[in-house]
């Protein structure tokens, strides 16, 4: 399921925001009233829909092949961080407590500010 780019805001559509050199991404969702932000990356190297039995490699210079090809189908993004704008889910829960403050300080930013896209990201991103 591709990804397209729209002019609009609805977090109950989960939509994303990814850093298309990195591929690390924020994930917007909505449930019970509630907006949660997830942090993490989409692999350049995936199984592309309709694929079984290669994987393929996103070239990050061809960003529209990658909205084009990523299989969404399964989330897609590997999670890291996720943000409620009081509480911090780490998928890392052995983390030292000093390298969380700059996780949670980075997540309270982003989403104070949504529904503006972060510098240096493309988005919002919907599955089509």
């Amino acid at each position: 399921m591709p990804l397209v780019k729209k002019d609009k805001w609805a977090p109950s559509q989960r939509p994303v925001a990814i850093d298309p050199v990195t591929f690390k991404a924020f994930q917007v969702g909505k449930k019970g009233g509630e907006i949660t932000l997830t942090f993490g990356s989409y692999s350049k190297w995936c199984l592309p829909m309709g694929e079984t039995e290669r994987e393929f490699y996103y070239d990050p210079r061809d960003w529209e092949d990658f909205l084009r090809r990523v299989n969404t189908q399964q989330g897609g993004m590997r999670a890291k961080y996720k943000w409620n704008g009081k509480n911090l889910w780490l998928a890392d829960a052995d983390l030292p407590e000093l390298k969380r403050a700059p996780i949670v300080q980075m997540m309270h930013h982003v989403y104070e500010c949504l529904p503006e896209v972060p510098e240096g990201y493309e988005g919002w991103l919907y599955k089509s």
